[in-house]
């Protein structure tokens, strides 16, 4: 898969667990999106939607992964300190 890095908040502070480890959680979406559209479908995300989540707390980082093998597959992960805004993007 290609990487397509949108950029996120620069050096985040992260939450710690009991034994120190940082805690990030990630929201992966998955998508098919026609070849013709990939570059608007990129444009969409870095205009559109990386706004809205730089707003919500928590919010870390957006990447986009694209598919080698199948030239629909698009991969949109978004990386988070806070798991309630992670998981509650659903049901937005």
């Amino acid at each position: 898969m290609r990487v397509e890095p949108f950029g996120g908040r620069p050096e985040p502070h992260l939450p710690t667990n009991a034994k120190g480890a940082s805690l990030m959680f990630t929201r992966i979406v998955e998508c098919h999106v026609k070849p013709e559209k990939k570059d608007e479908f990129n444009n969409k995300l870095r205009s559109e939607v990386l706004p809205i989540l730089q707003k919500q707390p928590g919010f870390v980082d957006l990447i986009a992964l694209a598919s080698e093998n199948d030239p629909e597959r698009m991969v949109a992960l978004s990386f988070w300190n806070i798991r309630s805004t992670s998981s509650g993007l659903r049901r937005s």
